[in-house]
């Protein structure tokens, strides 16, 4: 897991594309996630220099390979057992990695907590239903949609 100080201008410039980009189809915040989803995609496309290639199955690209970038806001630092999700509505995307992060909810930091090979994540992860408790949650969450979870431990850094 590498921690990232986010700097003011990526902060103004994902709230100046959040608000051009609108709601996105499926989004499960209604919109309400574009900053942080754009930040993370910021500090992914830096810290690995990668290249910009926004498409409906993926955001980035590098060394021919076509990377999907999945953000979610947090409180504080991500610990290892936390879980990474994907919704079962991202299950069509052809990416060929996915780089996890995690956004403080100030925006003034971020963490990369890893990627995995699309492949090897559907091979490890869990399905969870819309509805269903997470029984290794702490704090009684149940999940807003069908997704995929896999712990960052398990994740590539």
């Amino acid at each position: 897991m590498t921690k990232i100080k986010i700097p003011a201008e990526y902060i103004k410039q994902a709230k100046k594309e959040s608000k051009e980009l609108g709601i996105l189809k499926n989004s499960f915040t209604k919109g309400a996630g574009n900053v942080v989803g754009i930040l993370g995609e910021k500090i992914v496309k830096d810290y690995f220099n990668l290249d910009n290639e926004h498409d409906f199955d993926h955001d980035l690209t590098g060394n021919g390979k076509k990377i999907e970038v999945k953000t979610k806001k947090c409180t504080s630092k991500p610990k290892n057992h936390y879980r990474c999700s994907v919704s079962k509505w991202s299950k069509h995307q052809t990416c060929d990695y996915y780089i996890f992060v995690r956004v403080l909810e100030d925006y003034s930091k971020g963490w990369i907590l890893g990627y995995i090979s699309q492949k090897e994540f559907y091979k490890q992860a869990t399905f969870y239903r819309k509805g269903e408790g997470d029984k290794t949650s702490p704090f009684g969450w149940t999940f807003k949609e069908d997704c995929y979870n896999l712990p960052i431990s398990k994740l590539n850094l």
